[in-house]
């Protein structure tokens, strides 16, 4: 199997949600399940990708509770959770209690360009990094992804002593390092034809 690189997801400098948004994915994992551990859901609908984007702008529960909607598709053993706009991916609050006896990676881009990539593993935070500094990395093993950096490429200096590289493709790099760790390839279409299991959590106190 062709292991991935960052060509593979050169689609990401064309699409709006690599650059305002949360994807996370979570292995191994069930939607229901997933669902039903997750902290402060208050209310859950069926919907496509149009209709999870409206949720994301301040959504609001049929009790008239404010909080965050979450995405969530079955694929294959995993589950890939979406959140236009949202960034409960990187709150560890929310993250570490769902990561026991699993791992998950999350890539949250928000404002400004500002990027992180997160790995979660049995409670904790294995590794993390700013997505425009790969030397910056920080967590329980934050080397454990280094062997995969220089495999993908794309990425920024890996070390403080290495030159800038000529060109970044830091988005794409970032999904393929997704991929390398979760074993789920996250397609254009996977994010915006599926049909989610949108969950409305409240919203949860502080974030990494």
């Amino acid at each position: 199997m062709t292991q991935p690189d960052w060509r593979a997801y050169e689609w990401t400098k064309n699409d709006w949600l690599v650059g305002a948004s949360c994807i996370s994915v979570v292995v191994p994992a069930e939607v229901d399940s997933l669902v039903f551990e997750m902290a402060d859901v208050v209310d859950t609908e069926r919907c496509d990708f149009d209709r999870l984007e409206k949720l994301s702008h301040g959504a609001t529960s049929v009790r008239g509770e404010r909080g965050s909607a979450v995405g969530l598709v079955q694929v294959e053993g995993a589950v890939l959770m979406l959140e236009p706009y949202g960034y409960l991916g990187e709150t560890y609050e929310f993250m570490l209690p769902l990561s026991r006896g699993r791992n998950i990676v999350s890539y949250y881009v928000g404002g400004h360009g500002r990027g992180t990539f997160l790995w979660y593993h049995e409670g904790q935070v294995k590794c993390a990094f700013d997505h425009h500094i790969p030397s910056g990395r920080r967590g329980t093993d934050p080397d454990a992804v280094l062997p995969w950096l220089e495999e993908i490429g794309g990425f920024g200096p890996l070390s403080e002593k290495a030159e800038f590289p000529a060109t970044v493709h830091t988005e794409a790099a970032v999904m393929a390092l997704m991929e390398r760790v979760s074993g789920v390839q996250v397609t254009h279409s996977l994010l915006h034809d599926s049909t989610f299991l949108t969950a409305l959590v409240r919203p949860t106190p502080g974030s990494s």
